[in-house]
Order: structure tokens, then C-alpha cells, then sequence
């Protein structure tokens, strides 16, 4: 069997554009720990890679309103690309 490596996904959030939109009302995971992570990836990234925070939403989505906001996130993140 042959072994295919598989690079990290957090090298592959610096190495390529990628945009991340998570919610500061996780149950699972703090919205500070989810800054830093998104920080310390930005900082590596050369401009490659954003993070978005959406207030209110949590892990799920299910909050009136904050779904149009992630879509809203994503349609500006694509219209800025090259």
C-alpha cells in the first residue's frame, strides 16, 4: 500500500486563500480560542487567510439572522478575490 501524504489542514490554511466564519457563541469552542487560532494563522499566512466572526451564532447555525450574515461574509470574501 502506498502512503499518500496528507498535508496539515492548518498548513494548508496558510498556504492557500481560504476564509474561515465561525460564530462567538460556540458551545463547543471558545470565541477566544478561535481568535487566537485564526490570529496565529493570519499572521503566518501572507494575507492568504481571513477569519470572520459572527456574533450570536453558535455551533449549529440556528440563530434568526446569523446564516444571511455567513453568506453575506462569503459573497464579500469572493467578490474581493483576484
Amino acid at each position: 500500500v502506498k502512503n499518500i501524504p496528507c498535508p496539515k489542514p492548518t498548513n494548508q490554511l496558510r498556504a492557500h486563500r481560504a476564509l474561515v466564519i465561525y460564530g462567538n457563541e460556540d458551545a463547543f469552542t471558545s470565541a477566544s480560542k478561535l481568535r487566537n487560532w485564526a490570529d496565529e494563522i493570519s499572521r503566518e499566512s501572507r494575507g492568504r487567510f481571513e477569519a470572520h466572526e459572527i456574533d450570536g451564532a453558535s455551533h449549529f447555525w440556528r440563530e434568526n439572522g446569523v446564516e444571511a450574515q455567513a453568506q453575506d461574509t462569503l459573497r464579500e470574501w469572493i467578490r474581493r478575490l483576484p
